[in-house]
Order: structure tokens, then C-alpha cells, then sequence
């Protein structure tokens, strides 16, 4: 039981680099993000970042939008599936812009 606990702890405390299986679910979720909230766009660009800053469970995605009418880039943060971070599913606005 404390082993497990303190693998947890470790796990937890972790440096924020995660793997590249990770940056691809991230980006998956990115994707699902996009088809859901701008439905007549095509990505031009769509890049997760290899670093989770505050263990949230969570990292930044520069995500790049076409249309007809032009372009979008919307800021999201998306899970990118960490076992210990419960809750952590999907997109969002990065912290600082939904304050």
C-alpha cells in the first residue's frame, strides 16, 4: 500500500513531459474539438504540445482553422488522457482566458 502511495505521489509530481502517444491523444481530442465547434472549417494546423505545466491533466494546442471566410485560431488546452488526473477529458479554454 505505501509503495503504490508513493508511486502515486511520484506520478503526481511528475516533471510534466509526457509521451508521444499522449501528445497524439491530446491532438485526437483536438480534432474532436474542432469538428464539434467549427463545423465548416478544415484544420490547416494542429499542434499539442509535449509539456503539462501544472499536472492538470491537460496541454496547450495551437490549433489553426480554414473556411470560405477566413481563419481561425482558438486557444485550447486538451486532456490528454493522464490515469491520475480525474476529470481531465477534452478541451478547453486555457485557465487565464476563462477567469
Amino acid at each position: 500500500m505505501t509503495r503504490t502511495l508513493t508511486l502515486a505521489v511520484l506520478m503526481l509530481a511528475g516533471c510534466g513531459q509526457i509521451t508521444q502517444t499522449q501528445v497524439a491523444t491530446a491532438e485526437g481530442e483536438a480534432r474532436t474539438y474542432a469538428k464539434a465547434n467549427y463545423p465548416d472549417y478544415q484544420i490547416v494546423n494542429l499542434e499539442c504540445k509535449d509539456w503539462d505545466s501544472d499536472n492538470d491533466g491537460y496541454v496547450r494546442c495551437n490549433l489553426s482553422l480554414r473556411n470560405e471566410q477566413g481563419t481561425d485560431t482558438p486557444s485550447i488546452e486538451c486532456a490528454y488522457g493522464a490515469m491520475l488526473v480525474m476529470g481531465a477529458s477534452g478541451c478547453q479554454q486555457p485557465k487565464a482566458m476563462r477567469k
